[in-house]
């Protein structure tokens, strides 16, 4: 099957979009890309790309159609709407030329923004080929919680060409199971409804050989991935400031993102640098040398709807490399969590809580926290892995593209 996808980001940005594209061409589908110039999470544009004109470029077999896009610069509100705007106006371009080629489906992979799947519309429009939309956000949710736009009036049009673009899917694969409802009350037909989830990097368990970094001699609590308005720094900061008389507990944060120097600067004003630490962002293929120094794996949300359904990526990682996760997050995370019976929960944005259960792990037996991370990894084996979900997306594929939901 030829399909085209299309997305805002991809290689060497750091997103699951491209193992998802390199599982769909294993799968034997013939894949192209209709991408930005990688600039996330940084706000600048990698090295050796003029991000000012149209180029084609080949990654592993997958053929790139990369757009001029305004970069993220240094994340402010307007500079992510210049961000946003820009792909969803660049890309129409392309698909006006990409009209004249025959794909058998369109495959939009929705991170922030919504807008991206705007050119998917408008090439459906003109040449009726289906659409199917994985969806890893809610929008306008989730602009709205993370006050990237406050205008009641603003969200109320945003909302609508939300809708008008979900309506326009043939079918939509859902990150998080809690999210079905959501769409059902958008008037969404649940048949066009399926829960797909995410799955984390192979390399997240192979059992790593070298320390990649020397961290803190102690309990090592970690953060991996993105430091944005979204994971709510301030609960984790408070909670270590709660817990600054155990000395033996670390807060480790591998990763960067728009809080990383507010949340750098907390540190050093509350006089935590002795157990809040800094790594910078790795490569996805050297965490596993960073999980395994941890004794336990931390996930953070807002206290926001948008995000109270949400799984975020990390969590599958932190199942499949077999280490206790601690998570101050909503329904979404506390139902795997719980499920998988993998580690300990508190409500979101209650940085006591946090406080509360990284102590409780802390005071816990290692053999318990062992079985923990057990746990985890035979769950994650059970629910999340790639050769499963990759036959599940082939299968759903293959049904949208010759007629579409059954």
């Amino acid at each position: 099957m030829r399909i085209l996808c299309i997305c805002q980001y991809y290689s060497p940005e750091p997103l699951k979009v491209t193992d998802v594209c390199q599982g769909l061409r294993e799968q034997g589908h013939n894949v192209e890309v209709l991408t930005g110039y990688p600039n996330y999470p940084e706000g600048q544009f990698a090295e050796g790309y003029n991000p000012w004109r149209y180029m084609k470029e080949v990654h592993e077999g997958v053929v790139l159609h990369r757009v001029p896009i305004f970069s993220r610069m240094k994340g402010k509100s307007w500079q992510m709407a210049l961000n946003y705007v820009s792909f969803a106006v660049t890309a129409l371009w392309p698909v006006f030329r990409l009209r004249r080629e025959h794909y058998d489906l369109i495959f939009v992979y929705q991170l922030s923004p919504l807008t991206m799947a705007v050119p998917a519309v408008a090439y459906k429009w003109l040449t009726k080929t289906p659409i199917l939309m994985v969806v890893l956000d809610l929008w306008p949710d989730s602009i709205k919680a993370t006050n990237a736009i406050s205008s009641p009036k603003l969200l109320t049009v945003i909302g609508k060409g939300c809708k008008l673009i979900y309506r326009s899917c043939d079918m939509i694969l859902l990150s998080s199971a809690g999210f079905i409802n959501e769409f059902r009350k958008l008037g969404i037909s649940e048949q066009k409804l399926r829960y797909w989830p995410q799955w984390a990097e192979e390399a997240c368990s192979i059992e790593p050989v070298v320390p990649l970094a020397r961290l803190p001699q102690g309990f090592i609590v970690m953060f991996a991935g993105n430091i944005g308005v979204a994971q709510s720094l301030a609960t984790i900061i408070s909670a270590a400031e709660i817990l600054r008389d155990q000395p033996d507990i670390h807060w480790v944060f591998i990763g960067d993102g728009r809080m990383r120097e507010w949340a750098e600067d907390e540190t050093v004003k509350r006089d935590l640098t002795g157990c809040v630490h800094f790594f910078g962002r790795w490569p996805a293929a050297d965490m596993p040398s960073f999980f395994a120094q941890a004794d336990a794996l931390l996930v953070t949300l807002k206290d926001e709807p948008a995000f109270a359904l949400t799984l975020p990526a990390k969590v599958q990682s932190y199942l499949a490399c077999g280490k206790p996760l601690l998570a101050s997050a909503g329904e979404g995370v506390r139902k795997v969590v719980e499920d998988a019976k993998a580690g300990l929960v508190c409500p979101p944005e209650n940085s006591g809580g946090l406080a509360r259960i990284v102590l409780e792990l802390y005071l816990m037996e290692p053999e318990q926290r062992k079985r923990m991370g057990e746990n985890g990894k035979q769950y994650y084996a059970a629910n999340f892995s790639r050769k499963k979900l990759l036959s599940e997306i082939d299968s759903i594929m293959q049904q949208v593209a010759v007629g579409g939901p059954s």
